[in-house]
C-alpha cells in the first residue's frame, strides 16, 4: 500500500506556521485529528478491500456452480427518456417478484450482484437486493423456478407476534407436529395444498433447516437472507433450496405440474 499521501500529510502539518505548536492543548488536537483521518482511510480501503474479496469469492463459487455471475449489478437505463422503468435491464428483472417479500417498487431499489443459471430442471436467480429510499438494507435473495404452478404459501418461523396474534385469534394452518406448528407460521389461502405440499417427510425437513422464510408462488419458490453474504453463506443456503425442492412431494409435483 502506498503511504506517501500519509507522510505528505504530517510533513504539510509539521511544517504549517499557523499551527501554534508551544500550545499543548492545540497540538493534541492536531494530533487527534490527523490519528483519526489515517485511521479513517486506512479503514475505508480495509472494507474495499475486503468486499473485492468477497465478490470474488461469490463469483468464484457461482463458476462452481455452473452459474452465471454478473458482479456489476443490473442496469437502470432506460431506452429512451420518457420510457417506463419496466423497460431497463432492473424493472424486467424485477418484473417477476412483485408478489414476494422484500421487494419493494420505488426507483431507489438496485440489484448489485446477479448470479443466473439453469441447474437440474430448476432455473436460478440469486442476487443481491438493496432498496435505499426506504432502509438501506441488503438482502440476498434465492429463487428457484420449477416446473409447477404452486398456489401462494408462505411458511415462516413464527415470531412473539404471531403467537400472540394466534392467541388472539388470527388464522394459521395447523399440522400434526406440534413441535412444527410451535416453530412455524403457515399462511395460505389453500390450506388443502398446505397440507400436501408440508407432509412428514417436509416437516422433518423445515424442523431441521430452521430460519429460512419460504415464499412460494407459481413456479417461484423464493428464500430471502438478511444482508450481504459471504460465499459460504450463498452455499449454505442454495444447498438449502436444492433440498427444498427434492423433498416436495410426489402428488404436489405431479397435481400443480405446469403441464396440467
Amino acid at each position: 500500500m502506498n503511504l506517501d499521501w500519509a507522510s505528505k500529510l504530517l510533513q504539510e502539518v509539521s511544517e504549517d506556521s499557523s499551527i501554534p505548536w508551544d500550545n499543548p492543548q492545540a497540538v493534541g488536537v492536531i494530533v487527534i485529528f490527523v490519528v483519526l483521518s489515517v485511521g479513517a482511510v486506512f479503514l475505508v480501503l480495509g472494507m474495499d478491500r475486503a468486499q473485492k474479496r468477497r465478490l470474488a469469492g461469490i463469483a468464484a463459487w457461482a463458476r462452481s456452480q455452473g452459474l452465471t455471475a454478473k458482479m456489476n449489478g443490473l442496469s437502470k437505463k432506460r431506452p429512451s427518456f420518457f420510457a417506463p422503468e419496466d423497460t431497463t435491464e432492473l424493472g424486467h428483472f424485477f418484473a417477476d417478484y412483485e408478489t414476494f417479500q422484500p421487494m419493494s417498487f420505488t426507483s431507489a431499489r438496485s440489484v448489485n450482484v446477479c448470479l443466473t443459471g439453469e441447474l437440474d430442471s430448476v432455473d436460478w436467480s440469486i442476487f443481491e437486493y438493496t432498496d435505499s429510499g426506504k432502509d438501506a438494507t441488503v438482502y440476498t435473495v434465492f429463487c428457484g423456478r420449477y416446473k409447477t404452478v404452486f398456489p401462494r404459501i408462505e411458511i415462516l418461523p413464527e415470531s412473539m407476534f404471531d403467537r400472540l396474534g394466534k392467541a388472539l385469534g388470527a388464522s394459521d394452518v395447523d399440522f400434526e407436529s406440534e413441535d412444527f406448528n410451535r416453530r412455524y407460521l403457515v399462511k395460505t389461502k389453500d390450506e388443502a395444498f398446505a397440507h400436501q405440499l408440508i407432509d412428514p417427510n417436509m416437516i422433518d425437513f423445515l424442523l431441521a433447516c430452521p430460519g429460512h422464510h419460504w415464499q412460494l408462488s407459481g413456479n417461484q419458490i423464493v428464500v430471502s437472507e438478511y444482508g450481504s453474504l459471504n460465499p459460504s453463506g450463498y452455499g449454505i443456503t442454495f444447498d438449502h433450496m436444492k433440498a427444498f425442492i427434492s423433498v416436495i412431494p410426489a402428488i404436489v409435483r405431479k397435481d400443480f405440474s405446469l403441464q396440467n
